[in-house]
């Protein structure tokens, strides 16, 4: 309703069963309304399961609890209040004005969502929150709240908090949330499933119990008086929880304590880090063996990140026994003072075998994505990207062996390099790649790449001569022998490539689905020169070439070229296209012009 001179929505002198049977009630653009119950009222409402108040300008609490007329009884007054929604009180200092114990209880509470109340101090006395048994949903946002639960009274031992059926948990815009509750205490929190914390700046988020229970009055005042963790735990950690999202948390150094139990965030799957400046690391290796679930990272715009996992501390145990990470998916964006994603090689302690995708971009310090015991193992990786970022090579070894190193990626579907202008080589010291079931590769941007692919030479070489070759230029493929790409259908080339050189040997093929069925398309940017074996996709069909300025084909097979724009080749053979069933026309995009071609993607 909008009544904006409406001060008192009932009085006290109506019949006692007076809207016994009301079930909702939602209250809007009321400017002069100071409260919406008075104690003397309350109890009348034997139905009511919905309050929704928005856009009363002066109101100041929600229930009103210290008329002089409350009379003080031993029967308390259950409240079938459900769902709760406050939104816009910008003079609202409390819900509550008053500690409704041994009044009213409120234990049918299910939902609560509260949304820009900037005078709003507290949301809970500690006896209402005591009591939330039915508590699923609890959104706090855009709020003046310094603490979640307020207390009157600090007590010596400490308090437990236990929400067991909340599963989401909201606390987003509290730029002056300093605790859950003043005064040493604990949660729990068995069922919670998602939180999400942001813009809670004077915070931390995690920690286990603190100090003794049992401390003095002065240890306690001592304690409400620094900085508290938002959540106190005793015993395991959120059992439940398998979304956590941290975002805009500026002051933020770091995420959780290892001195948690053992089954603390077990079934954790998704972590979202965004916006944490000073955040220097996400996991610490201690911590890390704890997340068993875990399938989904994304870290962003964390300014002081170094690396996403820390595996030096200086209490690591060394043990025979790896701990296969579940990680699947990995994303990391804007991180531009991480020059590791690991800040040392995990083999024999970590393995990241689960990981499928993997997305990095726009990390300039970046040196290198993978450890080579990480690489050796990516069995299940279907999709690599790497954007905008500064390494020199995708995999690093810390020492180069005599033998050359093997890595296979048995499922990647996918591959692109984009904008990386320091990158020198796959891995720097001999080594060879395979990737079997490769269908789309795009390499843009990777101006110090001069060789694209060629032979290794001898397995057998010496240490001497292996060192040699890492201060040279290399491949950014190297291969053994057979085809590298047998099922190549996309390839994608782009930028100002001095790629002079393209070393082949007569049992190896560059290229094997490109002459078969299934090709789909080949882009060269900038003045591309199609290289040698690609040449020999020609031997089939009519193909055309689709774009400005002259493109250069280089081969077996002589072809006509006719005209800039789109260009008829004349296959080698005498055979037409209906007579090579099962071959798709190859449509070849010679794009000179960058941002036409990300205009037409």
């Amino acid at each position: 309703m909008h009544m904006e001179n409406l001060k008192i929505i009932w009085h006290d002198q109506l019949a006692e069963d007076s809207f016994f049977k009301l079930q909702s009630l939602s209250v809007e653009y009321c400017e002069n309304l100071v409260n919406i119950f008075e104690s003397n009222m309350l109890t009348r409402f034997q139905s009511l399961e919905r309050l929704e108040v928005s856009y009363c300008g002066s109101l100041q609490e929600v229930f009103e609890l210290q008329r002089h007329d409350v009379i003080e009884s031993h029967a308390v007054t259950a409240i079938p209040l459900k769902r709760l929604m406050l939104h816009s009180l910008p003079k609202m200092k409390r819900v509550w004005n008053k500690d409704p114990q041994g009044i009213f209880s409120f234990q049918n509470l299910q939902e609560i969502s509260v949304l820009e109340c900037e005078s709003l101090q507290s949301l809970f006395p500690a006896s209402v929150a005591r009591f939330l048994m039915q508590l699923e949903d609890l959104q706090i946002d855009d709020c003046g709240v310094e603490e979640i639960v307020s207390r009157e009274e600090i007590a010596k031992a400490a308090t437990r908090f236990v929400f067991p059926k909340v599963t989401l948990l909201v606390l987003s815009k509290l730029p002056e949330l300093k605790w859950f509750c003043r005064g040493v205490h604990t949660s729990e929190w068995p069922l919670l499933k998602e939180l999400e914390v942001s813009e809670c700046d004077q915070i931390e988020i995690f920690a286990s119990k603190i100090l003794n229970f049992q401390e003095t009055d002065e240890e306690s005042q001592l304690e409400t008086s620094i900085q508290q963790p938002l959540f106190l735990v005793e015993e395991v950690a959120f059992p439940s929880l398998k979304t956590l999202t941290i975002k805009h948390m500026e002051n933020l150094k770091i995420i959780w304590h290892d001195q948690f139990a053992k089954d603390s965030f077990f079934k954790l799957h998704s972590l979202f880090v965004e916006y944490c400046e000073n955040l220097v690391n996400v996991f610490e290796s201690n911590m890390l063996t704890r997340f068993q679930s875990l399938e989904r990272l994304e870290v962003s715009y964390c300014g002081s990140l170094q690396e996403v996992f820390e595996l030096q501390r200086h209490d690591v145990r060394e043990s025979h026994t790896v701990t296969a990470i579940p990680l699947k998916r990995l994303m990391l964006c804007h991180l531009p003072k991480m020059k590791q994603v690991w800040n040392k090689d995990p083999q024999g302690i970590f393995n990241f075998q689960n990981l499928q995708k993997i997305s990095v971009s726009e990390c300039e310090s970046l040196q290198s994505l993978f450890p080579a015991s990480v690489a050796r193992f990516l069995m299940e990786l279907k999709d690599l990207r790497i954007d905008d970022c500064g390494v020199e090579e995708i995999v690093s070894r810390e020492e180069i062996a005599e033998a050359a190193a093997r890595f296979v990626f048995p499922k990647v579907t996918l591959l692109v390099l984009h904008k990386l202008p320091k990158l020198k080589w796959f891995c720097r010291g001999v080594h060879t790649s395979k990737w079997p079931l490769l269908k789309e590769l795009c390499v843009r941007g990777c101006d110090q790449i001069e060789i694209f692919i060629s032979k290794i030479l001898n397995f057998q070489e010496t240490v001497e001569q292996s060192q040699l070759e890492t201060s040279i230029q290399q491949s950014l493929f190297l291969v053994e022998e057979g085809t590298l790409f047998p099922n190549l259908e996309v390839l994608i080339l782009g930028g100002d490539y001095k790629m002079k050189e393209y070393k082949q040997h007569k049992k190896m093929n560059f290229i094997g689905r490109l002459v078969g069925p299934g090709i789909a398309n080949i882009m060269g940017f900038g003045r591309a020169n199609i290289i040698p074996g690609i040449a020999n996709i020609m031997g089939f069909g009519r193909a055309n070439i689709i774009g400005p300025g002259t493109a250069n084909i280089i081969g077996p097979g002589t072809t006509n070229i006719i005209g800039p724009g789109t260009a008829n080749i004349i296959p080698p053979h005498n055979s037409s296209f209906e007579e090579e069933k099962g071959f798709k026309i190859l449509k070849m995009e010679i794009i000179l012009n960058m941002k036409q071609w990300e205009r037409d993607l």
